[in-house]
């Protein structure tokens, strides 16, 4: 009996071990694609004993015996991590480069511990989104499950339209963030009415941009599972910016630079309301991590409550960053395209004096 009892224990250990390396593996890729800075080392070990048991480095995978410095030093960061108390640690080595050594574990110092530590090759410091960001992959990959449905809409819904147009690129965002946050939505119905406990709810969702002054936000794209939601008027409305006369959450999102979710919307009493049978309200920062600037928020919404927790908002924030260096870039090849036309003048302009 005893015997059976030690397999399957060890059975039950592979299990775990094989799950949270899985786990690492995606927070690594979720680091990479979002906040775009490259993970150096990932380490992983048990409590059952002091090896560390799995180790990645720039995409390769090292046995213990095989890579003995960086396991010391995986011992150091730990110890370093633990001592604050905290998910995640910023460090400063010797020739002035932060480290920024992360727990992907339930609770550090526990049964399972898993850490991941991201590095510059530069001797500039992690911007507050990218710490931001860092903590939330932190939080998401302790959850599980979260990390994997991100992954899932990043790399086989996003390769066909990162170099698009701007337009493209919230469209599919907006669709994306309802997907997202709403496991039951596939692409196909996202534009029709959905049934949930038995009785249908409206999603919607929006991606405000910047106004060129940079005074307000406005709605640049938005999509409902009620036709009839988004009117001109509706469209046209501008979530001001301005500390005195803020009324939305959008504007405070964008502030702030946080998420900020709510399942009792009419509580909250905001200022501008464009659908009186909102319930839930989730808006995030479309924020580019490495230079601090906020583009824009997402906003999702519906007639329900009880949709949006903690890890929806998280995740949904990592998914709003990803699309913020591509948005960008769109933005400046749309504006010098603008410039270009501006420029030249048509043909028959210019004809008479070519004569």
């Amino acid at each position: 009996m005893g015997r059976v009892a030690d397999a399957n224990e060890g059975q039950m250990r592979d299990r775990e071990l094989s799950a949270w390396t899985t786990t690492m593996e995606e927070a690594v890729k979720v680091i990479n694609e979002v906040v775009h800075i490259q993970c150096h080392h990932a380490y992983l070990r048990t409590s059952l004993g002091d090896e560390w048991l799995w180790h990645f480095e720039r995409g390769l995978q090292a046995r213990t015996e095989e890579s003995p410095e960086g396991f010391h030093r995986a011992g150091i960061y730990h110890g370093e991590l633990l001592a604050s108390g905290e998910r995640l640690v910023i460090l400063e080595e010797e020739d002035g480069r932060q480290q920024c050594v992360l727990s992907v574990a339930p609770f550090p110092g526990k049964d399972i511990e898993c850490h991941i530590i991201v590095g510059r090759a530069s001797s500039s410091p992690f911007t507050a989104t990218e710490t931001r960001l860092l903590g939330y992959v932190s939080e998401l990959a302790a959850s599980k499950g979260s990390l994997h449905r991100l992954l899932t809409l990043f790399l086989d819904r996003w390769r066909e339209v990162l170099g698009g147009s701007s337009v493209q690129i919230l469209r599919k965002a907006v669709e994306d963030s309802l997907i997202l946050t709403h496991p039951r939505v596939e692409p196909q119905v996202v534009a029709n009415h959905i049934r949930t406990t038995g009785r249908k709810m409206t999603l919607r969702a929006v991606a405000k941009l910047i106004t060129p002054n940079r005074t307000a936000l406005w709605s640049a794209v938005a999509v409902s599972t009620k036709t009839t939601d988004w009117t001109k008027l509706r469209l046209a409305e501008r979530y001001s910016l301005v500390a005195e006369t803020s009324p939305s959450i959008a504007a405070e999102v964008f502030r702030t630079g946080e998420p900020i979710a709510t399942d009792h919307y009419p509580e909250q009493k905001p200022k501008l309301v464009l659908f009186d049978d909102t319930q839930s309200h989730l808006s995030v920062p479309i924020a580019v991590p490495s230079q601090d600037e906020c583009v824009g928020v997402l906003t999702v919404e519906n007639t329900g409550r009880g949709g949006y927790d903690r890890h929806t908002a998280l995740a949904l924030t990592l998914l709003a960053s990803r699309i913020a260096l591509p948005l960008a870039a769109a933005q400046q090849r749309e504006a010098l395209a603008r410039r270009k036309r501006s420029v030249i003048p048509p043909v028959c302009a210019v004809a008479p004096f070519l004569q």
